[in-house]
This record gives C-alpha cells, sequence and structure tokens, in this order.
C-alpha cells in the first residue's frame, strides 16, 4: 500500500499539469457548445442551452458519421491487432537481418499521416494509379478505390492498417521481450506444448501492455481526422466521414460552431466510456483466467 501511495505522489505533478492543460480548452468547448456563434464574428456569443446538442442528435448526417466512425475502428484496431500480434510472433525469433526488417516496420509510422494520405490517394488513382496498374497485369478491370463509397470505406481502412499496425507491432514486441526466458524453459520441462506455452505464458504475461496498445490504438482509430482528409475529404458525399471529420465540416465549412462544440464532447463522452469499459472488461478476462 506504502508503494502504491509513493507511486500515485510521484504520478501527481505530471497528472495535475495534464489535467490543467486538457481542462482549458475542454471547458471552452464545453463554453462553445451552449451558444451559437461564428468564425466569423469572434466573441459574439447567444446563448442556446441544450439546443445544439438536441440539433445534432436530430442529424441523420452525425448518425452517420458515428455509425462509419465505429465501423471504421473496429475493422482497422481488429486486423492491426491480429497482424501486429503475428508479425511480432514471427520475428521475436533469432533470425539473421530481423533489425533492418523492424527499421523498414517503422518507417509508414513515422510518415506524416496527411503525407501518407496524399501518397495513397495518388495511388489509389482510378485511372492513372498505380495500383490498377499492377493489377492491369492480372487482367483486373479497374477499381474506383475512391469513387465508390464502399470501397472508399474499404480504402480508409488499408491505409490505416498500413500506417498503424507498426505501433501495436513495436508495442506487443516490446512485451515479447520483457517475458522472463525461464518462464518458458521450466514449462518445456514439464512438457507444455506451444499451445500452452503461447495461451498460460505469453498472452498473460502480455495482458496490460496489449491492453494499452488496444486502448490508445482504439481512441487513435476514433479520432481519425488526418487520413480521411487527405484521401477522400469525406467523401463520396458523406459516405467517409467520421465524427471528428464532420465535427470539422460543421465549424469550418457550415459555420455551425456550436453544433460542432456539441458533437465534439458528445463524441469525447463516447471514448472515454468505451475505453474505460474496455479496461473493465479486458481486465476481467485476465483476471477470470489467472483464477482458471
Amino acid at each position: 500500500m506504502k508503494k502504491n501511495k509513493r507511486i500515485y505522489l510521484m504520478l501527481l505533478p505530471t497528472i495535475l499539469v495534464y489535467a490543467c492543460i486538457s481542462a482549458v480548452p475542454i471547458s471552452y468547448l464545453f463554453f462553445l457548445s451552449l451558444h451559437k456563434t461564428s468564425i466569423y464574428t469572434p466573441g459574439q456569443f447567444t446563448f442556446t442551452g441544450l439546443e445544439n446538442y438536441l440539433s445534432i442528435l436530430r442529424s441523420s448526417e452525425v448518425w452517420q458519421a458515428i455509425a462509419f466512425t465505429f465501423q471504421f475502428t473496429i475493422s482497422a484496431v481488429s486486423i492491426e491487432f491480429i497482424l501486429a500480434f503475428a508479425i511480432a510472433l514471427l520475428f521475436h525469433r533469432k533470425i539473421k537481418g530481423i533489425g533492418a526488417v523492424r527499421s523498414l516496420l517503422i518507417i509508414p509510422m513515422v510518415i506524416a499521416p496527411v503525407l501518407a494520405a496524399v501518397t495513397w490517394k495518388m495511388a489509389m488513382d482510378s485511372n492513372n494509379g498505380v495500383i490498377n496498374y499492377i493489377l492491369g497485369f492480372f487482367h483486373i478491370p479497374p477499381i474506383n478505390w475512391l469513387a465508390d463509397p464502399k470501397i472508399a470505406k474499404v480504402s480508409l481502412v488499408i491505409v490505416d492498417i498500413w500506417q498503424s499496425t507498426p505501433y501495436l507491432f513495436f508495442v506487443i514486441t516490446s512485451g515479447l521481450q520483457s517475458v522472463p526466458e525461464v518462464y518458458y524453459e521450466a514449462a518445456r520441462i514439464d512438457g507444455a506444448s506451444k499451445y500452452q506455452l503461447f495461451w498460460n505464458i505469453t498472452v498473460p504475461s502480455l495482458k496490460n501492455i496489449l491492453m494499452i496498445g488496444l486502448i490508445f490504438r482504439t481512441m487513435g482509430a476514433f479520432r481519425a481526422y488526418d487520413s480521411i482528409y487527405g484521401l477522400t475529404v469525406g467523401g463520396p458525399g458523406n459516405a467517409t466521414s467520421n465524427a471528428s471529420f464532420y465535427a470539422y465540416k460543421l465549424a469550418f465549412t457550415f459555420d455551425q460552431m456550436g453544433e460542432s462544440a456539441a458533437l465534439s464532447i458528445v463524441f469525447l463522452t463516447i471514448i472515454l466510456l468505451i475505453c474505460a469499459g474496455m479496461s473493465n472488461f479486458m481486465g476481467e478476462i485476465w483476471n477470470a483466467k489467472t483464477e482458471d
């Protein structure tokens, strides 16, 4: 107990600074959500109460944006997690040249999201894109990667997987390297199979780092903006507008600052609740497995 108190006291200054930095913009955002104002008349506010919140809840475009946000997040994060885990397990072995491969894997992660999105946009061009050019060698007809609403959603997921899988890969790899080899050696002596080693040693040992990686990646996918802006600009129509991008459009395209702020507050609340739920749910799973 004393050790935990000491840890909390050491973290307290950082938590206080972060809370103060976050409190100011969130408080102003909440203030905006209760008023009607315009980017062309800064400083002029008309109190509207909960009208902005009621307005966004009545908007079909907002619900469409929220639905796409969940579709995008679930699809991207699930595939990224499976790929990252598989690659991390594969590269955890001592293979010649593995360091160079890991260096290559970090490249997508360090490229600016907007730059990566614009590059992929050029590659996915239906007429002159390199992807359709390569597909032509296999007699596959050109694909409208960004013009078809359904395919445009898939294109965004592909780009996010390409750029964000390395993050989870390095998180999981760091966790794998922290598992003491003596655990595996003792289990092998007792006759444990590779399957048993994986489920009874590897996965439980990684539970905390997996939870942190998934939560951070889920938060990142929920608030994705750069890739959408660079690749599809929310189109065609509003097919690929998520909550973050639609909040931007409300503010700077439709000049509805109050409704944009209200949507941001609602979505921030949703993200916090989901992340808290994920943490509790995964904690219960790990605890149940430990008891078994």
